[in-house]
């Protein structure tokens, strides 16, 4: 075996280990020491990015280079697809919406009802035993208006848009795999797919009850604007995903160099337009104009979400570690113990850290990779940029609820499928 194929095995592993580590492993190592094995795994993959930059070859060859005799990797990617949303399907239908349960599903079901009727949606949420201002943002509700005008199960829409934006990334990074490369393809794929299947079927009711596949889907498409240099869809998706999570505020900076790098001064103006008029027309002029408070009210209820589930819940036993916390996932729980008699200053401390390491670590990005940008593969640098960056940031998060997770692992698999063109085209 060459040591190119050695590398390729090592990488599949990491990626393996991933994929279960929110999965079918999930606390294997304790719910201390599998956040740490988590993040090094996923920091690892970023990593490797790094080292794929320096090749400089897989990015930089033609989009549409394929074998007479190969198969369309999007041919092969669609049964995945159309199994993933049966899998999921199966996996939701057996659990109904329940309020009580969530209040994630309320908070964009009636939003979604609201607007349809002509009503302000950023009002109370009436839930079982309390109520809720509405606090997500427009991107996380607005798509669910096709279910609640069209009167089928809102669960669909993210998982549907999560294999449709997959399958438009493969269409702008078509490639054809050669029988020599076709059972390498199938295991890549498999190994991808797999990564939110096993998530599915090992957390069915907080898959039921949750749409952390739709932000990710705005990350597909953002990712595939970037590295084709579209400045309409670049500021679309961009403020897609500033309208569905924050978390890629701080990476902003290192984006817009990236796109200036890449396309000049009149695709990164012209994105920013686009950027700019979107969240206006999506979420300023309709919303914020009737509440200038209302980003405020958002950045709020995250906090004050966070004291909640940094303490035991009522169904616990008293000696329990919170749920939420001690799943396997990030740095909370640390956090949280050592500031045990004051939850709300711990809360602070942790966000204070994690703003400063995130934006140290897009900072770090910008300058350091700045140097690097004649030697090395920028369209790589972007991707182990914005894995490490999740990887970190959610590692930093609040709250690690598993679904949160969904978007970094889906940065991981379209690095896995873009290693694969890389094998695909390198005869």
């Amino acid at each position: 075996m060459n040591r190119k194929n050695v590398l390729l095995a090592w990488f599949l592993l990491f990626c393996i280990c991933e994929f279960a580590l929110i999965g079918y492993a999930r606390s294997f190592f304790g719910v201390y020491i599998s956040p740490i094995v988590f993040t090094i795994v996923s920091f690892i993959i970023g990593a490797a990015c790094f080292y794929f930059a320096r090749e400089k070859r897989l990015l930089q060859k033609p989009t549409n280079v394929a074998h007479k005799d190969g198969l369309k990797v999007l041919y092969l990617v669609i049964p995945f697809g159309i199994f993933l949303i049966i899998n999921g399907y199966m996996v939701f239908s057996k659990i109904p919406i329940d309020y009580n349960h969530s209040d994630v599903f309320a908070q964009v079901i009636e939003p979604s009802k609201w607007i349809l009727k002509g009503e302000y949606p950023y009002q109370d949420v009436i839930l079982p035993t309390y109520k809720m201002h509405n606090t997500y943002l427009p991107m996380q509700w607005l798509p669910f208006t096709l279910s609640s005008g069209l009167g089928f199960d809102p669960r669909w829409i993210p998982v549907t848009f999560w294999v449709i934006a997959l399958l438009i990334f493969l269409k702008k990074f078509e490639f054809s795999l050669s029988k020599k490369h076709l059972i390498l393809g199938i295991l890549i794929t498999s190994i991808a797919f797999f990564s939110v299947i096993g998530y599915m079927n090992t957390n069915e009711q907080e898959y039921s009850s949750t749409l952390e596949l739709l932000p990710s889907a705005y990350y597909i498409l953002l990712i595939a604007s970037l590295l084709r240099g579209s400045w309409f869809w670049i500021g679309v998706s961009l403020a897609f995903c500033f309208l569905s999570r924050f978390s890629i505020v701080f990476l902003s900076p290192f984006l817009a160099w990236y796109v200036y790098h890449q396309y000049g001064k009149i695709v990164i103006t012209k994105s920013i337009i686009a950027l700019v008029a979107t969240v206006s027309l999506l979420f300023i002029v309709p919303f914020v104009s009737q509440d200038p408070t209302l980003p405020q009210k958002i950045v709020a209820n995250y906090d004050n979400g966070a004291a909640g589930e940094w303490s035991i819940q009522k169904w616990q036993a008293e000696n329990d570690l919170p749920y939420q916390l001690s799943r396997g996932l990030g740095i909370a729980l640390f956090i949280r113990n050592f500031y045990e008699d004051n939850i709300p200053e711990g809360v602070k401390s942790l966000k204070r850290l994690g703003f400063a390491i995130t934006m140290l670590l897009s900072l770090f990005f910008l300058s350091y990779f700045y140097l690097k940008q004649s030697s090395w593969d920028m369209n790589w640098v972007l991707l182990g940029s914005i894995k490490v960056y999740f990887t970190v940031f959610y590692f930093l998060v609040l709250i690690p609820y598993t679904y949160l997770h969904i978007v970094p692992i889906t940065i991981t698999v379209l690095i896995l499928l873009l290693r694969l063109r890389e094998y695909a085209l390198s005869e």
